[in-house]
């Protein structure tokens, strides 16, 4: 029987049941049985769960990453689990590890499923399905960018915010609070996580490093680096906080000005990237006649190779050109 005609829809039916699966474990979390771990804490389970808090939160020292027993043991003994964790908790994407990478295989399934459908080369699925599995990753890393920069939007309001309550009597705790509940996500809650920690009986050194760890930004560094040196040396963090507000807002300005010059550079970069591909995967779709050569003859398949090779080399050159650090 024809692989096309039995496996088409079979690998449809599975990607069709993961992705359903997945949709519903996110929304069917598991926050009650979380809050029963947290009553060991004097009653502060309910705080946890208003706070928005995630089950990777550092609060709760448990690394769940399936629900899986096997998948569970797998990812457990590696470090690599908790750092894809960190990634999927920087992002805003409530996915344990098992069901993100469960995710990337189904999407590269599906993407390569057309090259069946039009009679392509079968050869053609293996790079399919690599660009789809890797998509998720990109992806998620436009989250990450996308999160952060909320964040560091939000920060100079934030350092502002803490510097007025404190002068007008509240403690840095009122301060943390106070930032928690006026300003947005994500801000507002990886701010309240740390008035959760600290609540719980987390040292308040040990919080404002877990920030950082959640949050990799200068800013926060900067930031955080400032609160502890006054906690161990003494100072009015008022004004601290005020000095560190105007810096960040200084250095936004520069990133910008620094944007908007090297943004032509940029889209050169990916417009000079993408073209070949685009041409080649068009080609390939008009006429596989035409490109079929590339991928049944040995020099073909050595042309196709050097040129992914330069490929990389030239876009990995131009994006390093137009990226500078401020």
């Amino acid at each position: 029987m024809d692989f096309t005609a039995l496996g088409l829809p079979l690998l449809i039916f599975t990607a069709a049941t993961v992705v359903v699966l997945v949709v519903l474990n996110v929304l069917t979390g598991d926050q009650t049985r979380y809050l029963k771990q947290l009553t060991t804490y004097g009653g502060q389970g309910q705080k946890v769960l208003q706070a928005g808090l995630t089950p990777s939160a550092n609060i709760i020292k448990q690394r769940d990453f399936s629900r899986i027993g096997i998948v569970q043991s797998l990812l457990s003994a590696t470090s690599f689990a908790d750092s894809l964790q960190s990634e999927l908790t920087q992002a805003g994407i409530p996915l344990r590890v098992g069901e993100y990478f469960t995710l990337r295989v189904v999407v590269g399934i599906v993407l390569s499923l057309p090259v069946l459908a039009l009679q392509l080369p079968g050869i053609l699925m293996i790079p399919v399905a690599v660009v789809g599995f890797f998509l998720p990753q990109l992806y998620l890393r436009r989250l990450q960018g996308q999160r952060l920069q909320k964040f560091n939007d939000s920060l100079v309001d934030a350092l502002s915010l803490m510097a007025n309550a404190m002068k007008s009597g509240s403690s840095f705790l009122q301060g943390l609070d106070l930032v928690a509940h006026e300003l947005p996500a994500p801000l507002g809650d990886e701010f309240g996580q740390i008035v959760t920690e600290i609540s719980v009986g987390t040292p308040v050194e040990e919080a404002l490093q877990n920030l950082t760890k959640r949050v990799p930004s200068y800013d926060v560094f900067l930031m955080v680096t400032a609160v502890l040196i006054q906690r161990e040396t003494g100072g009015n963090l008022a004004e601290i906080l005020d000095s560190i507000s105007y810096t960040i807002r200084d250095r936004i300005r520069l990133l910008r000005q620094v944007k908007v010059m090297t943004a032509q550079e940029s889209m050169g970069a990916i417009l000079v990237g993408s073209l070949p591909i685009v041409m080649g995967v068009g080609f390939t779709l008009i006429s596989p006649a035409y490109t079929r050569p590339l991928f049944d003859e040995t020099l073909g398949r050595i042309m196709l190779a050097g040129a992914l090779g330069l490929e990389i080399v030239g876009f990995v050159v131009m994006s390093a050109v137009s990226k500078i650090d401020v």
